[in-house]
């Protein structure tokens, strides 16, 4: 509330505060939004049956309005007041953004594809909370730089990266404290494998001796590049 009071739509002391013209506020609508976070804030403020009905009184208006006012007749439909409140004025404020979003969406019938195939689609849109796995990280990265067949850095590739594979499935399993999220987001930058993928391709390349001195895997996540030592 003390924040709310101290927004630049109001100016004087204190303890007589009063409106003041903000034009940029005036046009964005500032002024009806702190309105209505006043009123909720009115009515969470009541901790008595008493006080929750003086504040619905006082903010008859307001809340009418919302399309919230009701009789409250106990601290329970005090709370379930509130919370209508704070709906409206949240999903309210969204509408127009939703509204805009889905009419994005349109395009070349994407939103009727939405519809139709809610679940094939739910990656695009929210974030995957399963754990990646070795296996996926192991598809993601393809050898970048490929020695000659049957040299020895030939084998020293395929040997390098064998055991680099199974020290991914040693972090799925637990046995370290780095999970395979940790490890993409040392590699990419990103923990999570984005549904519309990466600008280019992760590639990850074996460091010979003759590369210079490398104790460790390094990283490019700007290009996508991991490095393994031999």
């Amino acid at each position: 509330m003390r924040q709310l009071q101290h927004n630049g739509i109001f100016e004087g002391p204190e303890e007589s505060r009063t409106l003041a013209l903000d034009s940029v506020a005036l046009q964005k609508g500032l002024y009806k939004v702190i309105v209505k976070m006043l009123v909720i804030c009115l009515i969470a403020d009541a901790t008595t049956l008493e006080g929750a009905r003086e504040a619905v009184e006082e903010a008859t208006e307001e809340l009418s309005l919302l399309g919230s006012l009701q009789f409250v007749g106990n601290m329970t439909q005090r709370d379930e007041l509130l919370a209508a409140a704070l709906h409206h004025y949240v999903d309210g404020r969204k509408v127009e953004a939703l509204q805009q979003f889905c009419e994005g969406l349109k395009i070349v019938g994407a939103l009727d594809a939405l519809k139709a195939h809610p679940t094939v689609l739910k990656s695009v849109f929210l974030q995957d909370q399963k754990p990646l796995l070795a296996s996926e990280m192991i598809e993601l990265f393809k050898t970048g730089r490929v020695s000659g067949p049957g040299s020895n850095r030939r084998r020293m590739d395929a040997r390098t990266i064998g055991f680099w594979q199974d020290w991914l499935l040693q972090v799925e399993d637990g046995e370290s404290i780095q999970n395979v999220g940790d490890v993409l987001a040392f590699a990419t930058g990103l923990r999570k494998i984005s549904a519309v993928g990466f600008p280019t391709q992760p590639k990850q390349n074996v460091l010979h001796p003759e590369d210079g001195p490398a104790g460790f895997p390094t990283a490019n996540t700007c290009g996508l590049i991991l490095r393994l030592p031999f």
